[in-house]
C-alpha cells in the first residue's frame, strides 16, 4: 500500500499484515516494493525519486494534464492573496536594474533564474500558483507578476526576487538603499522537496555577482 506523508518520503512502516510505503508530496517519489519468498510476500519497500529514467504512465499522465487543464481554466493565478510589499516599493523588473549594474544584469541573463518561468512553460505549470511563485517576481505582492500576459517583465527569478521591490531604490538609491542578502533568502524557494541537491556555496557559484 502506498501512502503520502509530508514533503518527503518516510521509512516504510508495517500495520498487521500490511506494508506501508510513504512515497512523499507533490508525486515526486514513487514507492517500490519487491515481492517474493514462501510464502509470497513483501520482501522489500522503499520510495524513491522520480527521474527521466522512469517512463511516463499513460493513465497517469493522462490526470496530471487534466489537473493542469483545469488549473488554467479556474485561473487560480488570479486568486493568488496579495499583501503590501515589505518596504512599501514598487516592483519596476529586472531590465530596470540595467543602467547602473550592467555588470550584474549579464550575469544574471545567463543564469537558469533568467529562464526559471520557461521550465514551467515546458512542463505546462506555468499557470499552476504552487509552482509560478518560485519563478516569478512577487506573486504574492501588491504590483507582482499576475500573468504572461499582463506582466511579462516580472517573469523569471529576477533581481527583485531576491533584493525585493526596486522602485524607490531606482529612483532614489541613496536613501533607499538595498539591504545585504544571505543563504535564508535562498532557501524560500531551495527546499528539499524541489531543490534536494540545494548548497549555498555551489550554487552561489552559479550566479555570483554584486558584492558579498
Amino acid at each position: 500500500m502506498y501512502a503520502n506523508s509530508g514533503d518527503g518520503p518516510a521509512p516504510p512502516k508495517r500495520v498487521g499484515n500490511t506494508t506501508l510505503v510513504f512515497a512523499g508530496n507533490d508525486a515526486k517519489y514513487v514507492g517500490v516494493a519487491t515481492v517474493g519468498g514462501e510464502p509470497l510476500g513483501i520482501e522489500r519497500a522503499f520510495a524513491t525519486r522520480l527521474v527521466e529514467e522512469f517512463a511516463d504512465d499513460a493513465a497517469i499522465l493522462q490526470i496530471k494534464m487534466g489537473y493542469l487543464a483545469r488549473v488554467e481554466a479556474e485561473n487560480l493565478l488570479a486568486m493568488v492573496p496579495k499583501r503590501p510589499t515589505p518596504n512599501g516599493s514598487a516592483f519596476a523588473g529586472s531590465r530596470a536594474c540595467m543602467p547602473c549594474h550592467a555588470e550584474d544584469y549579464r550575469i544574471w541573463q545567463k543564469t537558469a533564474h533568467a529562464k526559471a518561468m520557461q521550465t514551467l512553460v515546458e512542463v505546462h505549470h506555468h499557470n499552476d500558483p504552487e509552482c509560478v511563485g518560485c519563478h516569478v517576481v512577487g506573486l504574492e505582492y501588491e504590483g507582482g507578476f499576475v500573468s504572461l500576459e499582463k506582466t511579462p517583465t516580472l517573469k523569471d527569478v529576477g533581481c527583485e526576487s531576491c533584493h525585493g521591490p526596486g522602485r524607490k531604490h531606482i529612483e532614489d538609491p541613496e536613501n533607499n538603499k538595498m539591504g545585504k542578502l544571505g543563504e535564508a533568502i535562498c532557501m524560500n524557494c531551495h527546499v528539499p522537496a524541489h531543490s534536494p541537491n540545494f548548497n549555498f556555496e555551489t550554487y552561489w557559484k552559479k550566479i555570483e555577482h554584486g558584492k558579498r
